[in-house]
């Protein structure tokens, strides 16, 4: 063997791990920063998904309580921040039922129909003036959120993601309950 098939040889042989190493230690800022987002990665991001969305409904949520602040139906929440310890799947779907509730008390004192899907309700309440527009995404977003963790099996909620869940779920319930009231 000679010197250059010598060279050639370790140079054949370390090119993976050098090229790997090399790609870690670019991407370990990014990759660290994809992490930080993710709350629990098992199947096709939806759980990371999950967490990416509450967290965008927060600023929403912080926006328009500045606005105006309504104590949440303390019965209902504690039971289901207890539910959240215990189940945190049916704590995100009972969430929901709240949310439900609340549209169709808010529909019902506004001359809505009380069962529409939610593009309509925010059509509909847009065309009335009602001062709602502000918790479409936030709604549109939970409302998803709720389907898959009704439908997708193949993932696991946390307590604290089903937490986040509860707050949002309470505060765009207290919003609808507040523009109810104002009918």
């Amino acid at each position: 063997m000679s010197i250059l098939e010598f060279f050639a040889s370790i140079i054949n042989s370390l090119a993976w791990p050098v090229l790997i190493g090399f790609c870690v230690y670019v991407l370990r800022n990014p990759a660290g920063k994809l992490l930080e987002r993710i709350s629990k990665f098992k199947y096709r991001e939806l759980e990371a998904e999950f967490r990416e969305v509450l967290d965008d409904i927060k600023p929403i949520e912080a926006r328009v309580s500045d606005r105006a602040k309504l104590d949440r139906p303390e019965s209902a929440s504690i039971a289901l921040e207890d539910l959240v310890d215990v189940s945190p799947r049916a704590a995100v779907m009972e969430a929901w039922i709240l949310v439900e509730n609340a549209t169709a008390k808010f529909c019902e004192a506004h001359g809505l129909p009380s069962r529409m899907s939610h593009q309509g309700l925010f059509r509909l309440a847009e065309e009335k003036n009602l001062d709602i527009a502000h918790l479409q995404t936030a709604y549109q977003e939970l409302r998803l959120l709720r389907n898959k963790a009704a439908h997708a099996t193949d993932f696991e909620i946390k307590p604290g993601t089903a937490k986040d869940y509860l707050r949002a779920a309470n505060f765009i319930a207290s919003e609808l309950g507040m523009r109810e009231n104002s009918a």
